[in-house]
C-alpha cells in the first residue's frame, strides 16, 4: 500500500508540473526585404528552356519581397512570403542582353541558435515555387532587335540559408540572410540553376 501511495504521488507530481507549465509564447512577424546576387547555369538553357535562353554562364540576380513569419517556439520559425526576381546579363560575345523576371512563393523553416540574444544567428531550409513571366533578349546593332517571350512554367527550387537577426527595438528587427539554391526542378527542363543571393530586410513583430 505504501508503494502505491508513493507511485500515485510521483505520477500526480509529474502530471501537475507537466500540464501546469505555460505554453511557449508564439509570435507573429511581417517584413520586407531586398537582395542581390548571381547565378550559374550548369546546362545549355538555349536548348531546353527559353527562360534560360542565354549563353552567359553567370548572371546578376536582384530580388525584392515581403513575408509573414510565425514562431512556434523561441527557436523555431516558419516563414511564408511572396517575391519578384530579375535576372539579367550579357552573352559571352556581349552582342546581346537578356532580362528575365519571375515571381516566387518562398516557404522556409528557420532554426534559431540563440533565441534569447538581441543578435540572433539562425539557419534553415525551404523551397521556393517560381513562375517565369517573361524573357527579353536584345541584340545590339540590329533594328527591331528586342524579343520578348511569355513564360508560364513552374519550378520548385530548394533553398539552404544562414542568417543573422538584430533586434533594434521591442518590435523591430533588421536581418541579413544569405541563401544558396543548388538547382531548379522543372518538369519541362533539365536546367540546373545554381543561385546565391544575400537578402537584407526589416521585420516587425505583431
Amino acid at each position: 500500500m505504501k508503494h502505491v501511495v508513493i507511485i500515485t504521488y510521483c505520477l500526480s507530481f509529474i502530471f501537475s508540473t507537466t500540464w501546469g507549465q505555460e505554453k511557449p509564447k508564439q509570435t507573429n512577424e511581417i517584413g520586407v526585404y531586398g537582395g542581390i546576387g548571381f547565378n550559374r547555369i550548369t546546362a545549355d538553357g538555349a536548348v531546353v528552356n527559353l527562360a534560360y535562353k542565354v549563353n552567359n554562364q553567370k548572371n546578376t540576380v536582384a530580388s525584392f519581397g515581403l513575408f509573414y513569419a510565425h514562431s512556434f517556439r523561441p527557436f523555431a520559425k516558419l516563414r511564408v512570403g511572396a517575391a519578384g526576381t530579375y535576372m539579367f546579363g550579357n552573352d559571352f560575345t556581349e552582342t546581346s542582353k537578356h532580362t528575365s523576371f519571375h515571381v516566387e512563393v518562398p516557404v522556409q523553416f528557420q532554426y534559431i541558435l540563440n533565441p534569447e540574444n538581441k543578435i540572433q544567428v539562425y539557419f534553415g531550409i525551404g523551397v521556393s515555387i517560381n513562375r517565369w513571366f517573361y524573357t527579353t533578349i536584345k541584340t545590339n546593332n540590329i533594328p527591331d532587335n528586342t524579343k520578348r517571350n511569355a513564360k508560364a512554367g513552374l519550378e520548385a527550387i530548394p533553398v539552404v540559408l544562414l542568417g543573422m537577426n538584430a533586434r533594434v527595438s521591442e518590435h523591430v528587427s533588421i536581418f541579413l540572410q544569405p541563401e544558396y539554391r543548388p538547382m531548379a526542378i522543372s518538369g519541362k527542363s533539365n536546367v540546373r540553376l545554381k543561385n546565391f543571393i544575400a537578402h537584407v530586410g526589416v521585420s516587425y513583430q505583431l
